[in-house]
């Protein structure tokens, strides 16, 4: 998505000599929408005030607040909705100024008729992100996004087309399952080391057959480095956005499930490892699948993860090909 705030606003608007109140520049002017960044002084906490045609058809009946953004949504008038957003942190908070930047390149990609909807679908996925900001964005969670991409911008893109793939990514949300397409559902593994390795299965519900009638575990197995040859995640993120490029709606819809994982471009300073896919291969979970489910495990027993051997599974290793033919049926 592009980027349409000047980072050189800020530092105009942090030179302004105004002891109290607030400091406010008015920025895409051109949009049929009133859009304002600025300071609070003199706490010179940055703000983001937007006043947007249209009502939101996804308002929350409650916002709740996240640490360190403070929001305010009014949606009373019969013809706007007026969001407001404020960094809790001084000067400065970079970001807040991501945030800035990435509400108001969504409401200048979707100017029209669903504006509102659209702005505050991207503000609640901030707010998720605030929610979660203390947790570091560890080297695991790294590995377990890039094999999450790997399959989307290798395989399901092509399979489904633009829209029907990013729709089906459902890792970032609180879904059983990282893919799922109608009733076939993909669990995506991603192993580092050496060997044919293991994968860990974390609840006794994710192998479960609940609501699908098919489900594959997908195993991509990674060489990891610090530096050589290989791909970043953040390289991967730019080969996925470019191949959503076409399509402004399924691009928005990336973005938004990237901010759901956890993941910001920032995040790239220090998660720089590369890596290389040395293979990428599909299991069927059948009834006979090793596996832990619900329904099997003794009473007062829960919250169970395993792991399972990579060497006991090629009973149920699955071409490719056919998984491919299988999610052709569900277009």
């Amino acid at each position: 998505m592009r980027d349409v705030l000047d980072p050189a606003l800020w530092a105009k608007i942090a030179e302004d000599p105004l002891h109290e109140g607030a400091v406010l520049r008015r920025v895409l002017p051109g949009l049929p929408h009133d859009v304002f960044i600025g300071e609070i002084r003199p706490s010179r906490n940055r703000v983001l005030e937007l006043s947007v045609l249209g009502l939101a058809s996804n308002m929350p009946k409650r916002w709740r607040q996240s640490r360190g953004l403070e929001i305010t949504v009014d949606s009373t008038t019969s013809d706007r909705t007026k969001v407001r957003l404020r960094s809790m942190t001084k000067l400065g908070d970079p970001l807040f100024t991501e945030l800035a930047s990435d509400v108001v390149s969504t409401l200048a990609s979707f100017s029209g008729a669903d504006a509102a909807t659209r702005v505050v679908e991207r503000v609640l996925a901030w707010q998720d992100f605030y929610a979660r900001r203390g947790e570091p964005f560890s080297e695991e969670r790294a590995a377990g996004l890039f094999g999450e991409l790997t399959l989307l911008g290798g395989c399901f893109v092509d399979v489904l087309g633009i829209s029907a793939a990013v729709f089906g990514w459902t890792g970032p949300d609180p879904a059983l399952q990282d893919f799922q397409f109608a009733d076939l559902a993909v669990e995506v593994k991603t192993y580092r080391g050496l060997g044919a390795g293991h994968m860990r299965i974390s609840s006794e519900r994710q192998l479960e057959h609940v609501g699908v009638t098919a489900l594959y575990v997908a195993y991509v197995s990674l060489d990891q480095r610090q530096d050589g040859t290989g791909t970043t995640l953040l390289e991967l993120i730019g080969d996925v956005r470019r191949r959503l490029s076409d399509s402004d709606h399924a691009l928005h819809l990336f973005e938004g499930k990237l901010l759901n994982s956890g993941w910001r471009d920032s995040h790239a300073e220090f998660r720089a490892e590369r890596y290389e896919v040395r293979s990428v291969e599909f299991f069927l979970v059948s009834d006979t699948f090793p596996r832990l489910v619900a329904s099997e495990l003794p009473t007062g027993i829960s919250n169970v993860s395993y792991l399972v051997e990579r060497s006991a599974l090629s009973p149920y290793l699955t071409e490719r090909n056919a998984v491919v033919a299988h999610l052709r049926t569900k277009q």
